[in-house]
């Protein structure tokens, strides 16, 4: 996975699984999930991503709302 080191699953899902991944140079960790997409369930899959995005939008703005305050 380019500059991450996948350590071990965290969850399981029925559309994939959430693992523990390592950055190679910072050494922090992380959480990555894989999905499956098949065609009996994309519509799900394509939501769920949806969702995703969504909220790391949200939590972008949010750091940034925090970040300013402390300016």
């Amino acid at each position: 996975m380019g500059d991450w080191v996948v350590r071990h699953v965290i969850a399981k899902g029925a559309f994939g699984h959430v693992y523990v991944v390592t950055h190679t140079h910072t050494g922090k960790a992380a959480a990555a999930k894989e999905l499956w997409r098949t065609p009996l369930n994309s519509r799900n899959v394509d939501e769920e991503v949806s969702m995703a995005k969504y909220l790391l939008l949200r939590i972008k703005h949010v750091c940034e709302c925090l970040q300013n305050c402390q300016d």
